[in-house]
This record gives C-alpha cells, sequence and structure tokens, in this order.
C-alpha cells in the first residue's frame, strides 16, 4: 500500500469479495486483482477466465454496485499475453492488431491498432486509457485509430 499499488478500495473490495464467498461458492474460485476508480465506473482486474464466471451471477456485480454506490462496472480478464490483455481493456471497442516496435535503444513500444467506428464504445478517454495501458502493464503504448 505504501507503493501505491495497493488502494483502500482495493482491499474494501477484496474484504468484500470473501464475504460474498460465503453466498456465492463460484467466488471461491475467482480470482480478484485490481479495481480502477473512474468515478462512476469502476474497472475490475479479475483471473483469466473469471470475468465468465462473474458475469454469470449478475447478482454478485448489483451487490458491489449497491454497497460501494458505483454506476457501472466492467470486468477484465487479465492475461500475461500483453495484445490480449490490451484487447480485454479496451472492450467492446474492437482492436484491429496490436505492433511491437524495437527501438535502437534496445526497448520496445507497442501500438494498439483500433478501429475508428468503435472509438465512440470506448469506456475512457483516449488520455485516460493510454494512461491506464502504462500503468498496468508498465509498457509504452499508442493507441491509433484507423
Amino acid at each position: 500500500m505504501d507503493k501505491g499499488e495497493i488502494a483502500t478500495f482495493d482491499i474494501d473490495l477484496t474484504r468484500e469479495f470473501l464475504e460474498l464467498e460465503k453466498k456465492y461458492a463460484i467466488l471461491k474460485d475467482v480470482s480478484f486483482l485490481r479495481a480502477i476508480d473512474y468515478g462512476d465506473l469502476v474497472l475490475l482486474i479479475v483471473g483469466q477466465g473469471d470475468k465468465k464466471r462473474i458475469e454469470n451471477q449478475p447478482e454478485i456485480l448489483t451487490h458491489f454496485k449497491k454497497k460501494f454506490e458505483i454506476q457501472k462496472i466492467h470486468l477484465v480478464d487479465y492475461s500475461t499475453n500483453l495484445a490480449r490483455y490490451v484487447e480485454n481493456l479496451i472492450t467492446p471497442a474492437k482492436m484491429l492488431g496490436f505492433d511491437q516496435f524495437y527501438l535502437p535503444t534496445g526497448t520496445s513500444e507497442y501500438r494498439a491498432r483500433i478501429d475508428k467506428n468503435s472509438k465512440d464504445r470506448l469506456l475512457l478517454s483516449e488520455v485516460d486509457l493510454a494512461a491506464l495501458l502504462s500503468e498496468l502493464t508498465g509498457k509504452t503504448i499508442t493507441l491509433i485509430f484507423e
């Protein structure tokens, strides 16, 4: 927590997940990794494949919305595959491709190519999304709309 990697909100949500495990056994197999609060929108990063498990029990999300006064929750499946993780974060917008560029300095930069017709379906602004991607992945990811 001192490093800023875990927020009080994450701890509160984790406690609530643990409480709900008593009522919903399915949550025992769900990994909650992180929450990002954007006011009316909260992104919940969960383990790979856990998004579907939670979505199959809509009353769980309803409980979190009421308990924490959240208007909208967007579940994101974590993935060790960077392209898939970025695609999960930008959903419901459509990703056309994901490119890696090797720089002469020995580092890499990435470009997520997003369908310009789905730009209005992004849950966050371009600036907020680019900052979020950088924060979560530790990589430089540029959004390109084509």
